[in-house]
Order: C-alpha cells, then structure tokens, then sequence
C-alpha cells in the first residue's frame, strides 16, 4: 500500500507506477509485457488512492483503504460480473487505465495491447 500511496503523491505516471510495482509484488514470474487484466487493477488502486493519501500520515493508521478496495471490487464483480476477461471486464480495463493515463500522465508503453 506505501508504494501505491507514494505514486500517487509523487504523480507517478501509469506506466512506470506498474513498471516497478509489477515486479515488486508479482512471483513467481514477472510477466512481459504487463497484461492489460493487472494493470486495471493497478490503475483502480491508484484511484482508490487517491482521495485517501492525505489521510496517510493520521495517528489511528487506517485510511480505510483496503475496505474501499474491496467496496470498490464488490462493485465491479455486480457490475461486470465474475468471470474474466470478458468485454465488460476489458472495457473497464481500458477506461480505467486511459482515465489513469490521463490524470497522471504516460511515459512509456508497459501493456500489452488491448484484446
């Protein structure tokens, strides 16, 4: 969560928030490139991130992130479904990603390309 709250605060752009997130988290293989499934989720917890990271530093320690994630994920899973990838899924993939994108900028090209 750190690393996911720094990129944020720093404004790392998408592709290399993943670049370094992707190989610190991810075993036993590093997959390249990143497929589009992961960097979806990964762009979802920058956005769920985002609103929280100036609340990082308070004493109790608990921004409430991970109960968002998972709000976040129940969401997802009513809307889209459970099953992945399906073209809800890849849509929602590619919105969010671009919106990510958008907002944080993009440096280098980490995805695969869209299915």
């Amino acid at each position: 969560m750190n690393s996911i709250f720094a990129s944020v605060k720093d404004g790392v752009c998408f592709d290399d928030f993943a670049a370094k997130i992707v190989p610190s988290y991810h075993l036993p293989a590093i997959p390249k490139p990143i497929p589009r499934g992961i960097l979806g989720v990964l762009a979802m917890l920058h956005d769920v991130a985002a609103p929280l990271v100036d609340m990082e530093g308070r004493h109790s320690g608990d921004t409430g992130f991970w109960k968002n994630v998972d709000k976040k994920l129940s969401t997802l899973a009513k809307r889209h479904g459970t099953e992945r990838p399906s073209v809800n899924w890849v849509t929602w993939e590619d919105e969010v990603i671009d919106s990510d994108n958008h907002f944080y900028g993009r440096q280098t090209v980490a995805a695969s390309p869209a299915r």
